[in-house]
């Protein structure tokens, strides 16, 4: 198992994990520490059983006795042997494990902050790019929806002004958005050689840790053996629990896991204004009319009656073409809904009559005029 597979740089999670492994040294420490301390007031309390006098019993029954009390204080002797060599060879060894582990800790965290502030750097920058993308976004969905309501001459001019302005900064932002996200893949290859170090260090860390605790416990087993032959059996059990740590297996099952960071896609602008429903990399599809003397946007009436309704639609349509604008699907698409309406061709042949007074039509204008004159015919022709 490897923690730069696993983990990829979830540092966050190494490092609880390796708090965690201290804290598992920290309380090896203090259950053999209390271990010692039940041996040795056991150990006092067998040598005070040593030091019984026997008054009564006399002959070979007293030596049967003495030899019993031999046996006590040999007994004693071996405890405080052993109490000894826990304190010495398993204790001590132990709290300098968990002094390493809080040396590697602190070092390991330090490092990898300044790794880490790496990424976020990063991330900040992506999102102030969508920020100014999205409030970019928002600007010109607010001007567009002021420029479809009646207003002063001067008024719809200067929001016109604010409107092209605004989708200058929006193009530039999406142009940065978007770059800045094409470059997570560059990013991520001079990100990775940095991090990686750091994740084989936690896990050099953790495997020390755990050999220094496998080494602790077999040298138990081997104190517990000599001290207590007549426990065979159990002392076998023991030592094959001991023998059968697996560091591998250890760090396979208690490693939290994580995953590596999936690259960032682009999220398109969602407004309420039919324009702006869906911002995506193909930049915005409004057509932004040119100054006043080119799209005569003074000229298109708004009114509230459904007959008004049909005329401002059909006319904004029409002017387009008339000024020999590129009309998207979505024009013609707008224009065959409200034709198949009777209101729709009478507000068609008003739009026309408006048009009696326009100069001479351009090559262009005519085309598209003469496309809108087929939809119709196509129309009137069905019925």
């Amino acid at each position: 198992m490897s923690y730069s597979e696993k983990l990829f740089d979830n540092v966050t999670l190494a490092n609880q994990h390796a708090s965690l492994g201290k804290k598992a040294v920290d309380e090896l420490v203090n259950f053999f520490k209390q271990l010692v301390n039940t041996e040795e007031n056991y150990a006092r309390t067998l040598e005070n059983l040593a030091n019984f006098q026997f008054l009564l019993i006399k002959g070979s029954t007293l030596q049967a006795c003495q030899s019993l009390k031999q046996d006590i204080s040999s007994k004693a002797q071996q405890i405080r042997v052993f109490t000894e060599n826990l304190s010495q060879d398993i204790i001590k060894p132990l709290q300098l494990i968990l002094s390493r582990c809080q040396d590697s800790i602190k070092s390991l965290y330090n490092e990898s902050t300044k790794v880490m502030k790496i990424k976020e750097g990063f991330m900040d920058k992506l999102t102030k790019l969508k920020d100014r993308f999205f409030k970019s976004c928002s600007e010109c969905e607010k001007f567009t929806s002021l420029l479809e309501q009646p207003q002063s001459q001067s008024q719809r001019e200067r929001y016109l002004q604010k409107l092209i302005k605004h989708k200058n900064l929006l193009d530039s932002g999406l142009k940065n958005y978007e770059e800045h996200i094409n470059s997570w893949p560059s990013f991520m290859l001079a990100y990775q050689p940095l991090v990686a170090p750091i994740m084989n260090s936690y896990e050099k860390s953790e495997q020390s840790r755990l050999m220094g605790i496998k080494d602790q416990l077999r040298k138990y087993v081997i104190y517990e053996t000599s001290y207590i032959r007549n426990l065979q059996y159990e002392i076998d059990s023991l030592a094959k629990s001991m023998e059968d740590i697996h560091i591998e297996n250890d760090l396979k099952n208690s490693c939290p896991v994580s995953f590596p960071w999936q690259a960032p896609e682009f999220e398109p602008y969602k407004g309420s204004h039919p324009a702006y429903k869906s911002v995506t990399t193909s930049g915005l599809s409004l057509t932004i009319p040119l100054p006043i003397q080119e799209a005569k946007w003074s000229e298109i009436v708004f009114q509230g009656s459904i007959e008004e309704m049909y005329k401002t639609e059909i006319d904004i349509i029409t002017l387009k073409a008339t000024q020999g604008y590129d009309l998207i699907s979505e024009d013609f698409i707008q224009f065959n809904s409200l034709i198949k309406d009777s209101l729709g061709r009478r507000a068609w042949v008003w739009s026309m009559n408006q048009k009696k007074l326009e100069p001479v039509l351009s090559d262009k204008g005519f085309l598209h005029l003469g496309e809108l004159m087929l939809s119709v015919l196509n129309e009137v022709i069905t019925i």
